[in-house]
């Protein structure tokens, strides 16, 4: 005979504390672009592992600055395989709009290919289900707007990748 989680009270338990604990890893994640980049860089890269650095932090706590209208302008240079691109590009715009969806970005590169593979593995990391499972509730998709060029959320955000040259 087998016991279900309803009649069996130390299961129920260990749902209730895996529930707790993956909620206050997204509070952190929702309170740290730093943090939310570590939590998300599976979705993000796959099977490579996540470096951490001094500078990434710096770059996460400097994009924080940003979205809360603290810093105007910010020109990052750092060299290229520093993870900025998936920093900037891929994890900032799906945390910023875990806190306002209405949030609008426009991204713009070098080459027409590296600005939509960007804006595709931003796509992919809003819809994964790590992301989904946390805050679904507050960002979905829009169905009728899911280019890899551009994409809006269900409440007014969107996102638009372009190249130096291309049109917006």
């Amino acid at each position: 005979m087998t016991s279900t989680n309803a009649s069996n009270p130390k299961m129920q338990d260990c749902q209730d504390v895996l529930r707790c604990e993956r909620r206050h890893e997204a509070l952190k994640a929702e309170q740290s672009l730093y943090v939310f980049l570590q939590q998300a860089w599976s979705s993000i890269e796959g099977e490579t592992p996540f470096t951490r650095g001094w500078h990434i932090e710096t770059i996460a706590e400097h994009l924080e600055a940003c979205y809360h209208r603290q810093i105007q302008r910010l020109l990052i240079n750092v060299p290229p395989r520093s993870s900025k691109s998936s920093l900037v590009s891929i994890a900032f715009p799906a945390w910023a709009w875990i806190h306002n969806p209405e949030e609008q970005f426009i991204y713009a590169s070098y080459a027409a290919s590296l600005s939509l593979a960007h804006s595709l593995k931003c796509r992919r990391l809003i819809e994964s289900p790590w992301y989904q499972n946390n805050w679904g509730h507050l960002v979905q998709l829009s169905k009728d707007q899911r280019a890899k060029s551009e994409f809006q959320n269900t409440r007014g955000g969107h996102r638009i990748a372009t190249s130096v040259g291309g049109s917006t």
